[in-house]
C-alpha cells in the first residue's frame, strides 16, 4: 500500500511528535493493519530514525499481545528486528513477548538460552530459528499432504529435531530446519485443529460458511492449492460422496480464483472486488489465448465481470470471423453459452466439411463444448459418422469422451468398427498415444476387450515408458504396475512360464521405477521361489568403481597371470615323467582355477548393470540409494545403503540389492516403517548413495 502524501512528508522532515500521534491513532483504531505499520516502520527507517520506529514497533507488540494476537505481535517485532537488528530493546522485547506467550512451556528458559536472541550476532536469523523451534512444542498441529494432520509428540532440543506422529498413520522424525520445510504448522485455533475437539461444530461450520473455511486453508499455507489438497485439508469435515456436491458451491465464492501460472489450482483474494479488479486487469493486457481462457473460466461470475468479458469476446471473435481456429470456435461456443443472443459462426456441418475440421474439434480445451459437438455428429452426417468418430476418438484426450465414442461404435455402428480401433490403438502405440492408454485402461473393465490382457500388452506398456510421444502419459502406464493393476492381474492368470517371462521382461525396463518393479517382483518370487533363485544368478547391479575393479582384474588374468601360467606347465612339462612332477600338478591346478575364475568374470561382467546415479529414485529405498532409519522406540538412526552384491560391505551396512535383508528395505518410502535385525524403524530420509558420486 502506499501512504498518503500528508504522512511521507512527516516521515521525511521527522516530525516524530506527529508520526507517533499518528501511529497512536492507529493503534487505537485497528492495531491489525499489518500493512500501514509496516510502510510506516520502513519509511521511518529510511528516515534514519531507527531508534524512535523501534520504540513504537514495541507498543504495537505490546498492543497485540494484550489482545492475545501472538503471531502479529511477533510479526511485529521479527519487521523490526530485520529493519534495526543492532536494536537491543526489540530483543528484549521479544523474549518479554514469548515468555507470554508460552507461560504454560516447562522448557522455555532452556529454549531460550540455546537461542540466546540477545547475544545473537545474527539476530534476524536467530529471531526465525528461535520462533520455528517453538512452533514445535507437545501437542501442536502440522500438517503434511499425504500423511494429513500430525501432531508433536516428542521433541530433542539439544539435537533440534522433533517427532510428529500423523492422523492417518505413520511418523516424521526430523531437524527442526527440515521439518519446516516439509511440513506446516496449524494453529490451535484453526478449524484442523479444531475439529478433533469439536467435529460437529466443524462439519456444520463448512456446511454453513464453504468460504470461511477455505480462507483458513489458504491462511497457512500461503500458495496455490488444487482442488485434491483441498480436499485432504477437509479430512473429516467434508467426507466421501459430500464433498462433490460441497466443492461445487465452494469453488463458486468470489474470492477464489484460478491460480495464475499453476494449472488446475487455485488461490485466494483477501476480498471480492478485489478478485474482480485482478481478473479484469489481467484480461485487459493478455493476448488472445489467454483471455479466452479468462473467459471460459469467469464469465459464469456473473455481474461486472460477465459483462466485461462478453463485450471483449464480441470484439475478439469479430476480428477473427472469417478464420476457424481453436481459439475463434472456442469464443464462439462460449459466447453461444453465455449470450442468448449470439448466433454461431461456425455451424458444425461447415467445420465437419474441412479436412482439419475434426482436429480442430478436438482442440477445445472445455470438455463440454467437445461433447456438445460430439452428439450431434450423427443427426448431422448420418453415412460418414463412425469414420468421423475414429477420427476424433484418436484426436481426443479425454478418456471420458473416448469412452462415449467407443461405445457408440460398438452399439450402432458397423460390425467390427470398435473391435479395429482398438487394434489400431495397439498396433503402433507411438502413433495414437492416448488411443493406446485408453485401451490399457480399458481392458480389464471391459468384458469384449479382457482377452487383451497379455504379457504382450505389458511388454508394450514397458517400450511406451520409455517413447518421447508419452513423456506425459506415464502416471497413468505406470499406474499399472501398482498392486492389483493390470500387470498383478496378468500374472494372476498366466502360470509359472508367464512369470517367468514377466520377470525378464520387468527386468529389461528401464522407463519403470525401481520401487514399482520390485513390489511385482515380490509377489512372482513369493509364488514361485525357484525363479527367485534362478534369477539371483541372472542380472545384477554394481557401482562403476566395482565394474572397473573386476575388469582390471579379468584383464590381469587374461594377459598377465594365465600366460604366465601357461610358460609354467611347459617348463614343468619338459622336466620329464609327469605322472611324479609336483610342478606340472601344481601348474595344471592353477591353470583350472584362473581359467574357471576368468570365466565367472566374464559371465558377470556381461550381466552387471552400472547403477546410473542420474537415474537413481529417492522416493523410496531403491538400488543406489542410502536410508536414513530411526527406530521407533527411540534411540540412534543408524544409514543402510543398498548397491550390488560387489560392493556389498555389511559392517559398513552396505548390502547387495539380492541380500533378504534388501529385499525387506526395497519400495519402501519415506515415513514408512521397516523390521530390520529384528528391530523396528521409520525411513527418516532417502538420498543418493555417496558412493555413487
Amino acid at each position: 500500500m502506499e501512504l498518503d502524501t500528508e504522512l511521507l512528508r512527516l516521515i521525511k522532515r521527522k516530525r516524530i511528535d506527529e508520526i507517533e500521534n499518528e501511529w497512536f491513532s492507529r493503534l487505537e483504531s485497528n492495531p491489525e493493519d499489518t500493512e500501514w505499520f509496516v510502510e510506516v516502520a520502513r519509511g521511518m527507517c529510511a528516515a534514519k530514525t531507527r531508534a524512535k520506529m523501534a520504540e513504537l514497533i514495541a507498543l504495537r507488540a505490546d498492543a497485540l499481545a494484550e489482545k492475545q494476537l501472538w503471531k502479529d505481535a511477533l510479526d511485529a517485532l521479527a519487521e523490526g528486528v530485520r529493519l534495526s537488528p543492532q536494536d537491543q530493546g526489540l530483543r528484549t522485547k521479544t523474549i518479554e513477548i514469548l515468555r507470554a506467550r508460552h507461560a504454560d512451556r516447562e522448557d522455555l528458559e532452556e529454549v531460550l538460552e540455546l537461542f540466546a536472541l540477545e547475544e545473537a550476532t545474527d539476530p534476524v536469523r536467530v529471531f526465525t530459528n528461535l520462533r520455528d523451534w517453538l512452533r514445535f512444542e507437545r501437542d501442536a498441529g502440522f500438517f503434511l499432504f499425504g500423511k494429513g494432520l500430525g501432531k508433536v509428540v516428542a521433541t530433542n532440543l539439544g539435537l533440534q529435531k522433533v517427532t510428529v506422529r500423523f492422523e492417518k498413520g505413520g511418523s516424521l522424525v526430523a531437524r527442526a530446519d527440515e521439518a519446516k520445510r516439509l511440513i506446516t504448522h496449524i494453529p490451535e485455533n484453526h478449524f484442523m485443529m479444531e475439529r478433533l475437539s469439536d467435529p460437529d461444530r466443524i462439519r456444520e461450520l463448512a456446511k454453513a460458511d464453504p468460504g470461511e473455511i477455505l480462507r483458513e486453508v489458504f491462511a497457512v499455507f500461503h500458495r496455490p492449492l488444487s482442488a485434491g489438497e483441498i480436499r485432504e485439508c477437509l479430512t473429516g469435515v467434508v467426507e466421501g460422496a459430500k464433498w462433490t456436491s460441497w466443492w461445487a458451491r465452494a469453488r463458486k465464492h468470489p474470492q477464489l480464483l484460478p491460480a495464475r501460472g499453476r494449472k488446475n489450482a487455485f488461490a485466494w483474494s483477501h476480498s471480492p472486488d478485489a478478485a474482480e479488479d485482478a481478473i479484469l486487469v489481467e484480461f485487459e493486457g493478455a493476448p488472445l489465448a489467454v483471455r479466452v481462457e479468462l473467459a471460459r473460466k469467469h464469465a459464469r461470475r456473473g455481474g461486472r465481470v460477465k459483462d466485461v468479458l462478453i463485450a471483449g469476446l464480441r470484439e475478439d471473435l469479430s476480428r477473427c470471423s472469417d478464420e476457424l481456429s481453436r481459439e475463434s470456435l472456442e469464443m464462439d461456443c462460449l459466447l453461444e453459452e453465455l449470450a442468448s443472443d449470439h448466433e454461431a459462426v461456425f455451424p458444425l456441418e461447415s467445420i465437419l466439411a474441412r479436412e482439419d475440421g475434426p482436429e480442430i474439434l478436438s482442440s477445445l480445451p472445455d470438455r463440454r463444448h467437445r461433447e456438445a459437438f460430439h452428439r450431434r455428429i450423427r443427426k448431422i452426417c448420418p453415412d460418414d459418422w463412425p469414420t468421423l468418430h475414429r477420427t476424433l476418438f484418436f484426436a481426443e484426450t479425454d478418456y471420458r469422451l473416448m469412452s462415449a465414442l467407443y461405445d457408440e461404435l460398438l452399439t450402432e455402428g458397423p460390425e467390427g468398427s470398435a473391435d479395429r480401433l482398438v487394434a489400431d490403438a495397439l498396433a503402433v502405440p507411438r502413433r495414437r498415444p492416448h488411443g493406446f492408454v485408453w485401451v490399457t485402461r480399458q481392458v480389464l473393465a471391459r468384458d469384449e476387450l479382457k482377452s487383451r490382457a497379455t504379457l504382450g500388452l505389458i511388454s508394450r506398456i514397458l517400450d511406451a515408458l520409455e517413447l518421447p510421444e508419452f513423456k506425459t502419459l506415464r502416471t497413468p502406464l505406470r499406474e499399472h504396475f501398482e498392486e492389483d493393476g493390470l500387470a498383478f492381474a496378468v500374472f494372476d492368470m498366466g502360470g509359472r512360464a508367464e512369470a517367468d517371462r514377466l520377470l525378464s521382461t520387468l527386468d529389461s525396463a528401464g522407463g519403470l521405477e525401481d520401487h514399482r518393479k520390485t513390489t511385482l517382483r515380490r509377489k512372482i518370487f513369493r509364488a514361485y521361489p525357484d525363479i527367485r533363485k534362478r534369477k539371483s544368478e541372472d542380472s545384477f547391479h554394481a557401482t562403476m568403481e566395482a565394474v572397473e575393479a573386476k575388469r582390471a582384474e579379468l584383464d590381469d588374468l587374461v594377459k598377465v597371470q594365465i600366460p604366465q601360467n601357461a610358460e609354467a606347465i611347459r617348463i614343468a612339462r619338459e622336466e620329464g615323467d609327469l605322472r611324479e612332477n609336483f610342478e606340472y600338478h601344481a601348474a595344471r591346478q592353477k591353470h583350472e582355477l584362473l581359467n574357471t575364475r576368468a570365466a565367472q568374470l566374464d559371465r558377470d561382467l556381461r550381466r552387471v548393470r552400472v547403477i546410473d546415479r542420474s537415474s537413481v529414485d529417492v522416493g523410496s529405498i531403491a538400488v543406489g540409494t542410502t536410508a536414513t532409519l530411526a527406530p521407533t522406540d527411540g534411540g540412534d538412526s543408524i544409514e543402510v545403503t543398498i548397491l550390488g552384491p560387489w560392493d556389498s560391505d555389511p559392517d559398513a551396512r552396505v548390502f547387495s540389492h539380492l541380500s533378504d535383508l534388501a529385499l525387506g528395505l526395497l519400495g519402501t518410502a519415506t515415513g514408512e516403517g521397516v523390521d530390520l535385525e529384528e528391530k523396528s524403524y521409520r525411513v527418516e530420509s532417502i538420498r543418493v548413495a555417496s558412493q555413487l558420486s
